[in-house]
C-alpha cells in the first residue's frame, strides 16, 4: 500500500465518518479537483500543511494528525470539494466581507449572463 492510498484512506474514512461522505455545500462524493478538509480556524501548530516537511512523508505526517483532530473536533471543519474551498478562501481574504455586498455580487454575475 502506497502513502497516496494511506492519505486517500484516511481522508474517505474521516468524510464517511463525520460529513456522510459528501460536499457540505454541493453535496457531490467526488470531484474531479478532489475533496479537502476545509478549517473553520486553524488553532494549533501542525494545523496548516506547512507545518510538515515537504513530500510524501510530509503529506503523511499531516493528515495522520488531521485525523486526529477531525475526529476530536468535527464542528471545526467543512468537508468541500477543491473549487468551493478555493471560493471560501478567497471570500474569508477580504476583510469587511459584507453579506448583503456578496448577495449582490452574485446578482450581478446572474444577470450577465
Amino acid at each position: 500500500m502506497t502513502t497516496r492510498d494511506i492519505i486517500r484512506g484516511i481522508k474517505q474514512d474521516l468524510a464517511d465518518k463525520f460529513f456522510l461522505g459528501k460536499c457540505q455545500v454541493t453535496g457531490v462524493t467526488k470531484h474531479k479537483m478532489g475533496m479537502v478538509f476545509h478549517h473553520f480556524n486553524y488553532k494549533f501548530f501542525g494545523d496548516r500543511r506547512r507545518d510538515h516537511p515537504k513530500g510524501a512523508k510530509g503529506d503523511l505526517k499531516y493528515f495522520k494528525f488531521l485525523k486526529i483532530r477531525v475526529e476530536n473536533t468535527p464542528e471545526d471543519f467543512a468537508y468541500v470539494t477543491s473549487p468551493v474551498h478555493q471560493l471560501i478562501t478567497k471570500i474569508e481574504a477580504y476583510k469587511n466581507f459584507d453579506l448583503d455586498e456578496f448577495v449582490r455580487i452574485l446578482k450581478a454575475r446572474r444577470e450577465r449572463g
